[in-house]
């Protein structure tokens, strides 16, 4: 096989193929989820998520900010129980995830 002939075939054979990465977006069940649990964060009537639009989250951050409401519902009951829950990881986590996913989608 002559040289020129035998690099075209290799050349053809290390293409990479291109793909499309799809990025799922939030489903019904988590929609409906959040809107159950956000009054979680609302303070004095106003609650930074019903200013978001749900429809653009994707699955991923969807579940980041369920993650994070319902460690700040676990953290709130601890606090209503006479528990010391300031700066403690497991908290601080569940804020995070809160804030950053609002920040992210405002």
């Amino acid at each position: 096989m002559p040289q020129d002939k035998f690099l075209a075939i290799k050349c053809r054979a290390s293409t990479l193929k291109t793909s499309t990465i799809v990025m799922k977006m939030i489903t019904d069940k988590q929609k409906k989820f959040i809107n159950d649990i956000k009054d979680v964060i609302t303070e004095n009537g106003i609650n930074a998520i019903d200013a978001l639009d749900l429809n653009k989250f994707t699955c991923y951050d969807a579940s980041k900010l369920i993650s994070g409401l319902l460690g700040l519902r676990d953290c709130y009951k601890a606090i209503s129980r006479g528990a010391c829950v300031t700066s403690t990881a497991y908290c601080d986590e569940a804020l995070d995830n809160v804030v950053d996913t609002i920040e992210k989608y405002k």
